[in-house]
């Protein structure tokens, strides 16, 4: 038995709002099938969580979706889902786009049910039902594949419940799968605690293979617990992490073996740095942009797919910053790069900085957080709350950075939350 494990597709993601993002979402997603599902002809698909980026997605991507998925679907090739934080049913609707998918008959959407007895609530395993097209977990070959849906800074508080449906629904014959979309302890990619290592291993007895969507980046853990990495990079500070699909080979007696996939079509980064403390005048700024641009040698590297190119000055400024034109910078690193796209950051700190860096020997970064933290004083609520004043200091700085990284609002709002509001 043959499968592949793919998580975080993010079908309709429109990266910076330009106008070939949702292609390439499409374009690494239908590669990978063509080369990996019915290239090694695999008996099922599993998507992680995230297969769509949205529930408000656009024609383009619905056209997407329906392709792909009838490409495996003509191919023989099931796709099991499991829901994500970005394509789970919004609360105040009576379905969503991966609902749809599963009564069109493209997909799987396997979801635990919630029972409530006496007062008490518990999930159970229901069998995935053909006529109804839904179902908690379903057999596919010499697979019992369990699902879950996205249960969030919650995932330690529900996951009992899971464990507690597992038991009672596991084949001991069978290969099982849990698919859950959910950061695990120690390897968070955010800061809300992941499922817990400890909770997790009490599965162990009954589950052969964890299945792991939402980090975007690839690991493994005690050859039990994998995570793909997503098909694309949603956001630039996901650049370097290794990414792509588990090419999953189960032998008759369960044991398995797992490749990781990287060789498919994908938009390529380049995340550059430059210092310019020696630079005395604008002129001189670009002079030294143009000599390391051609020290990088983007444009013969990324021959075949323009790259996205990041350009972060640093260092100190010895001018006026608004002297510093950003249209001759951006328009340089797209003529030295040939870069599809270009984002420019001046991270440069003006001169009168430096003298407050090199008198108390303080780094960018204490920098930043004596700042924050002396506005945060200027309230004074706060001024006998020393703990209070480090909780909203790190909440600010924590929170600035999650929304340059263009984190999700509802993560940003439960860091803040997390750091702010005491017994929550």
């Amino acid at each position: 038995m043959k499968f592949l494990h793919i998580a975080d597709v993010h079908l309709g993601c429109n990266r910076y709002g330009l106008a070939e993002s949702e292609r390439d979402f499409w374009y690494a997603w239908s590669d990978f099938l063509m080369k990996y599902a019915v290239g090694e002809r695999v008996d099922f698909v599993l998507i992680a969580g995230d297969f769509l980026h949205k529930q408000d997605i656009s024609p383009e991507t619905a056209n997407y979706a329906y392709v792909g998925l009838s490409y495996l679907k003509n191919n023989g090739i099931p796709v099991v889902v499991v829901e994500g934080n970005h394509d789970r049913r919004k609360p105040d609707a009576r379905t969503s786009w991966l609902k749809t998918l599963a009564n069109w008959g493209l997909i799987h959407l396997l979801e635990p049910t919630v029972k409530e007895e006496n007062g008490r609530y518990f999930v159970t395993y229901e069998e995935w039902n053909r006529e109804e097209k839904c179902g908690g977990y379903i057999d596919i070959g010499n697979a019992r594949i369990f699902g879950s849906t996205w249960y969030g800074n919650t995932i330690n508080q529900n996951f009992p419940l899971l464990l507690e449906a597992l038991e009672k629904s596991y084949r001991p014959d069978a290969f099982n799968i849990l698919a859950i979309h959910t950061d695990i302890e120690g390897y968070e990619k955010g800061h809300i605690p992941g499922l817990s290592r400890s909770l997790l291993g009490k599965a162990r007895k009954l589950i052969d293979y964890v299945a792991i969507g939402h980090p975007h980046k690839y690991y493994s853990i005690d050859n039990w617990i994998f995570c793909p990495g997503s098909l694309e990079i949603t956001n630039i500070a996901d650049y370097k992490e290794e990414r792509g699909g588990f090419l999953v080979e189960v032998n008759e007696d369960k044991t398995f073996q797992v490749t990781h996939l990287k060789d498919y079509k994908h938009r390529p980064f380049e995340r550059l740095e430059l210092k310019i403390s020696d630079c005395a005048t604008p002129e001189q700024v670009l002079e030294l942009l143009e000599r390391f641009l051609d020290e990088q040698n983007i444009k013969d590297k990324h021959s075949q797919i323009r790259p996205i190119v990041e350009l972060t000055l640093t260092g100190f400024l010895r001018f006026a910053g608004s002297s510093l034109e950003s249209s001759k910078i951006r328009k340089m690193v797209q003529e030295k790069t040939n870069a599809y796209h270009v984002r420019f950051r001046n991270n440069a700190i003006p001169e009168k900085g430096e003298e407050i860096i090199a008198e108390q020997n303080l780094s960018r970064a204490d920098l930043e957080r004596r700042i924050v933290r002396s506005l945060v004083l200027r309230d004074s609520r706060y001024k006998k709350d020393e703990q209070m004043i480090e909780d909203i200091t790190s909440a600010i700085i924590g929170s600035k950075q999650m929304a340059l990284n263009e984190e999700e609002p509802e993560k940003i709002f439960n860091f803040i939350a997390s750091k702010v509001l005491r017994d929550v």
